[in-house]
């Protein structure tokens, strides 16, 4: 599979969404922003080209994110039982940095921190903490998950770095790789989390709830939890949230992912939750449902 250099000049012209401290580059996370709006304020040709292409030797799951300097890092190896299991880096140009080899695919996509540092999950259980160091990656530390790893991390002003497991647990990270503190929801989180502007974390639960949590330091407080339905109904958040304006949130439900069941299939997957944790609305989006993460328009 190939990584296509067209894909950055296709970006749009929107508005400039809520940014941070944290913000570092044009890319620096998945869906860009830690509201996750995918929106940016840049624009592409009218007519795209290939630039350049990169190939790997397993397929690529994982989104682009960019360093400072235009370094462009994803992860390449769809499952666990993949031989290509690495975070790339790759120049501007297309050719390569370097590539650091992990214990198993990498199907999170990583997000750079204020301090350039390179955050991204692996199917080997672990969080990585990575330093470009020009030539190679170098580990500045690795956090052990009890499961793999399908969440994208992010990065909150102070260092958090916050993702979720298949073990069920939300995890705050220190910005040195110990453990802050962790939430056990009622099944695996595949979604990835976002920050909203007075840090609260929004995250997805196979288990049918968002939920809402504030840092407290040593303990994560539950703010709230929507329910979007009960065990295995068709309900399940696979989507990561997105905010918008006025601080709803936006994300979509599906059938899939359970071991051993069979698909429920519902036509009400996708929906709009108010700040304070009550329902906004829900849209029929056909009996598939809603695995995709939204993007937030600058209207």
């Amino acid at each position: 599979m190939k990584i296509l250099g067209a894909v950055l000049p296709l970006f749009i012209v929107l508005s400039i969404a809520y940014e941070s401290s944290a913000q570092t580059s044009a890319w620096p996370m998945f869906r860009r922003d830690l509201l996750h709006t995918a929106r940016t304020p840049y624009s592409g040709p009218a007519s795209p080209v290939v630039a350049w292409s990169f190939q790997t030797n397993e397929a690529i799951a994982s989104s682009v994110s960019l360093g400072a300097d235009g370094t462009i890092y994803f992860g390449s190896g769809y499952n666990a039982a993949v031989g290509d299991s690495s975070l790339y880096a790759l120049n501007p140009d297309g050719s390569l940095k370097w590539r650091f080899k992990t214990g198993s695919g990498i199907f999170s996509s990583p997000a750079v921190g204020p301090d350039g540092t390179i955050y991204v999950g692996s199917l080997d259980r672990n969080l990585y903490a990575i330093e470009d160091s020009l030539t190679y990656g170098k580990l500045k530390w690795k956090f052990q998950h009890l499961f793999w790893v399908y969440s994208s991390p992010a990065v909150a002003e102070d260092g958090t770095i916050y993702i979720g497991g298949l073990d069920f647990n939300l995890y705050a990270v220190n910005p040195d790789g110990t453990e802050k503190w962790r939430y056990f929801t009622g099944w695996c989180i595949f979604s990835s989390p976002i920050i909203g502007p007075d840090g609260a974390i929004y995250v997805g639960s196979k288990d049918h709830n968002l939920y809402a949590f504030e840092d407290s330091l040593a303990y994560p407080k539950l703010r709230w939890k929507h329910p979007f339905g009960t065990f295995f109904d068709g309900h399940l958040v696979d989507s990561s949230p997105a905010m918008g304006p006025g601080g709803a949130i936006y994300v979509g439900t599906d059938p899939y992912g359970a071991a051993g069941q069979t698909p429920v299939p519902v036509d009400t997957a996708f929906y709009a939750v108010n700040p304070d944790g009550t329902r906004r609305w829900s849209v029929d989006v056909g009996p598939d449902g809603t695995e995709s993460s939204p993007a937030v328009g600058p209207d």
